[in-house]
């Protein structure tokens, strides 16, 4: 810590919304702000009096959102891409549980396969496999996408749409013939 800040700390104390300042606080230890606490050299006028200095405005000039919209639904169709991946990673994950649950019910005993048969026969049941099945082919999908990511293949813009607009067609087309024919 340099001499100067060694014998005069201060602190913000005030920020004026209509021009960016500060006042600082001579020969008094930093206190905590509830925005942010910058511990800054006091500048003294004179008496001993708190001087006002001007921050740099340059970020009042710049045009900034009111809000900010945080939607999957207002996200490129990249960025939409990934979320999905990770929400199909996670359902594939936790969804896991149940199909080893399934698994196991059916190499038990015959009564077991047949209440196992009964439970995926249901609308419900079927539903959540084919979700799953969606997850699957998704993440599937999506990862060949980031492996040609990762070694720079279709990074630019324009690539980068397609390829995401060609994960989700091929995952729903898939998701569609496989699941007509593997749950009807």
């Amino acid at each position: 810590m340099s001499r100067m800040l060694r014998a005069r700390k201060g602190t913000v104390r005030a920020l004026l919304p209509t021009r960016a300042r500060f006042i600082v606080h001579p020969n008094k230890p930093p206190t905590r702000c509830y925005n942010f606490e910058l511990p800054i050299a006091a500048g003294v006028g004179r008496g001993g009096e708190s001087k006002v200095r001007d921050m740099p405005d340059a970020s009042l000039n710049k045009k900034r959102p009111l809000w900010y919209n945080l939607s999957p639904f207002n996200l490129p169709l990249p960025g939409l891409v990934s979320i999905l991946h990770r929400i199909s990673g996670a359902a594939l994950f936790f969804l896991l549980l149940w199909l080893l649950y399934l698994l196991d019910g059916s190499l038990a005993s015959a009564e077991r396969f047949e209440a196992i048969r009964q439970t995926i026969a249901h609308p419900l049941a079927r539903l959540v496999l084919l979700g799953l099945l969606w997850a699957f082919l998704h993440h599937l999908c999506a990862g060949i996408r980031y492996l040609f990511l990762d070694i720079d293949k279709g990074v630019e813009l324009a690539p980068a749409r397609a390829t995401s607009v060609v994960v989700l067609v091929v995952s729903l087309v898939l998701t569609a013939v496989l699941g007509w024919r593997l749950l009807w």
